[in-house]
């Protein structure tokens, strides 16, 4: 499962402090055969724990495509990283079993973060309640309610 191998690499990344920050449909490459799924461009990744304290770092740098930031980010305020993580291959989810993105407006910025709080997000096709649910929980507007990588891999819908 293709959505299972990224999964794996975020969780990996994500034990070891590493976050992507950058999290897209553009970013999973798919062997020829389309049996393999890889995560690249590491360009905006960022160690989120400093070295000499073990302290998380909250990130500053307000980077990604809008279409797949948390509204964390989309609120320019430091955020975790990781948990930010978990909100774009949420997306990434999303867009794989709908063929489109959950939140439409990527120029309004405004309206599309309203969106987001508001969990204003439909699905175009019919799906299982599993993958309904844990899209639901990877695009929990609220950090503190949002689920980890660690908690994905465990989600009913892998079973």
């Amino acid at each position: 499962m293709l959505y299972r191998q990224i999964s794996e690499a975020m969780c990996y990344m994500h034990s070891n402090g590493i976050a992507h920050r950058d999290i897209k449909c553009e970013n999973v490459l798919l062997n020829r055969s389309q049996t393999v799924a890889k995560l690249t461009d590491f360009g905006f990744s960022r160690t989120c724990f400093d070295n000499k304290t073990g302290k998380r770092l909250l990130s500053e740098t307000y980077c990604g495509s809008a279409a797949y930031v948390a509204p964390e980010v989309l609120k320019a305020q430091p955020y975790n990283a990781i948990c930010s993580d978990v909100w774009s291959l949420g997306v990434v989810l999303y867009v794989m079993v709908n063929n489109k993105l959950p939140f439409p407006f990527e120029h309004d910025l405004k309206s599309m973060l309203k969106y987001q709080c508001e969990k204003k997000y439909k699905f175009a096709v019919p799906l299982s309640d599993s993958i309904k649910d844990l899209i639901a929980k990877q695009l929990e507007p609220n950090i503190q309610s949002r689920i980890n990588m660690k908690q994905v891999l465990q989600h009913k819908w892998f079973k």
